[in-house]
């Protein structure tokens, strides 16, 4: 029987680790520490995501931007070996999948879901290309880590007004074209999710016109 217990030293293990991986890393604002944002997104992912495995998602949720934005980029991309972690904790699929409180099934499974939140930084091939096959993975990769990446996007709106023009107007369309694809995923796993995305997009885009009318 899996307890409580476990699943909260789960949950803090892979905070830890996200702790570590973010070290010096900041918001877009240059002062808010970095680790604010997943921990956010783990916590929005604890109050939309309900089951017994949700506490796996809740764990990707505090480690879904290590490997892109942390990790040592290896032949143009991404990959598992990430910055300030050390020895046998440099590898995370090998720190999660050797640890000895998680058990097997949970660490590739947790692992399986930060992987298919992390969009390939290799270059050779369009953004809006690289986009739809993130989309594409996410889809296949079922509703957690869909729903890790509803919240991600809420989180980011939330904060966007801080972004330049450009950047701010680009994630609104950007948003909005990922709802276009994933928005019947999302509200089919948490209707509430959903809302809130929806709401912050619409107050996002309104908080926009208001800066740059």
């Amino acid at each position: 029987m899996i307890t409580n217990f476990y699943k909260n030293q789960v949950i803090q293990i892979c905070s830890e680790y996200a702790g570590v991986a973010h070290i010096g890393q900041f918001r877009k604002d240059k002062k808010t520490p970095y680790i604010t944002h997943p921990a956010r997104v783990a916590h929005m992912v604890s109050q939309f995501l309900d089951g017994s495995k949700s506490y796996l998602y809740v764990a990707a949720g505090w480690l879904h931007d290590v490997m892109e934005d942390c990790s040592v980029i290896m032949n143009g991309d991404y990959s598992t070996e990430i910055k300030n972690h050390s020895n046998g904790n440099k590898d995370i699929y090998k720190f999660l999948t050797t640890h000895d409180i998680i058990s097997p099934a949970d660490a590739h499974e947790i692992f399986r879901a930060v992987d298919a939140l992390s969009m390939s930084q290799d270059k050779s091939s369009p953004k809006k290309e690289r986009k739809k096959s993130y989309y594409r993975k996410l889809i296949r990769s079922g509703q957690g880590p869909v729903l890790v990446k509803a919240c991600d996007r809420i989180d980011n709106l939330l904060t966007a007004n801080v972004f330049s023009q450009q950047g701010f107007k680009w994630y609104l369309q950007d948003t909005a074209n990922m709802m276009e694809v994933l928005g019947d995923d999302i509200k089919s796993i948490s209707p509430e999710a959903y809302e809130m995305l929806e709401k912050t997009l619409e107050e996002g885009t309104a908080q926009y016109e208001e800066m740059y009318k």
